[in-house]
C-alpha cells in the first residue's frame, strides 16, 4: 500500500517482482512449480488490490532469487533452485529483458522535475544482487 500511496498505482505497470528464498522447498507433495505459481498469484492479487486494478491487468513479471549458502550448486558452480535452474543467469536475463522492454515509470513530484529512467529499476536490482554476491564470498 505504501508504494502505491507514494508513487501512484501506475508504478505497478513497470514493476518487477523478485521472490527471495527461492531455494526453500514447498510443502511435502506440492510440486515446486505449483508452489511458485501460488506464491506469485498471492502477491499479484495483493498488488492488484492496492492498485485498484482488475485481476490479470498488470504484467508483474517475476524472477526467483537465492543466494543462501544452503542453496545447492551445480557442476558449473552456479547456485540452483529446486527445479535445477541456475538462478543468477536467469535473473540477469530477466533484468536485461525488462530493461530493454519497459518504457519505465516517471515519478513526478513536481511537473518541472519530469525525468524518465526506464533502466533504473533493473540497474538497482542488478546492483543489489551483485552486492549480495560479494558479501556472500
Amino acid at each position: 500500500q505504501h508504494i502505491t500511496d507514494l508513487f501512484g498505482a501506475g508504478v505497478w505497470r513497470s514493476a518487477l517482482l523478485a521472490l527471495t528464498h527461492a531455494h526453500l522447498l514447498p510443502p511435502e507433495g506440492l510440486p515446486y512449480s505449483t508452489y511458485v505459481t501460488g506464491r506469485i498469484s498471492e502477491i499479484r492479487s495483493a498488488i492488484e488490490a492496492v492498485a485498484a486494478a482488475a485481476p490479470g491487468s498488470l504484467p508483474l513479471p517475476y524472477t526467483l532469487i537465492e543466494n543462501s549458502r544452503h542453496c545447492p550448486i551445480n557442476d558449473q558452480s552456479e547456485s540452483v533452485l529446486p527445479n535445477n535452474a541456475p538462478w543468477l543467469p536467469n535473473t540477469w536475463a530477466f533484468l536485461l529483458d525488462a530493461a530493454k522492454d519497459q518504457d519505465g515509470f516517471t515519478y513526478t513530484p513536481f511537473a518541472a522535475e519530469q525525468q524518465q529512467w526506464p533502466w533504473m529499476l533493473a540497474l538497482t536490482a542488478a546492483a543489489s544482487i551483485a552486492a549480495a554476491l560479494l558479501i556472500r564470498r
